[in-house]
């Protein structure tokens, strides 16, 4: 099967274009990873600190405070988790932006040479 320059042009148009979308979307994810992560720490340390102020031990603050920041750890991990995804999707698409690339260069070049030859 022949491909031609312009269907290589083409499709590199169409992968930078969505990896632009996926590196917009990645940014926003990063972003709310982090908030969460953020959040999760901050309420996790209060937790923590008014077990403390109790004049519980480090294991009971510890467990009074994973208990209270259950649903952020989770919605932490998950974010994280869809961060990485993210950022396989970013890298596969460069991959295929950079192999678009390579074969359009090498079929501009065959191009050429043949033209040359028929001149």
């Amino acid at each position: 099967m022949e491909i031609s320059l312009l269907e290589l042009d083409q499709e590199l148009s169409e992968t930078k274009n969505e990896l632009a979308q996926v590196r917009d979307r990645l940014n926003s994810i990063t972003k709310q990873y982090h908030d969460t992560m953020q959040e999760y720490k901050k309420e996790y340390a209060i937790a923590y600190l008014e077990a403390k102020n109790e004049g519980r031990t480090n294991g009971e603050c510890e467990m009074i405070a994973q208990k209270k920041t259950a649903e952020l750890q989770a919605r932490y991990k998950s974010m994280k988790e869809h961060e990485k995804n993210e950022r396989k999707a970013v890298d596969s698409l460069i991959e295929k932006a950079e192999l678009l690339r390579s074969l359009y260069s090498r079929a501009q070049k065959e191009e050429e040479q043949y033209y040359r030859k028929g001149k």
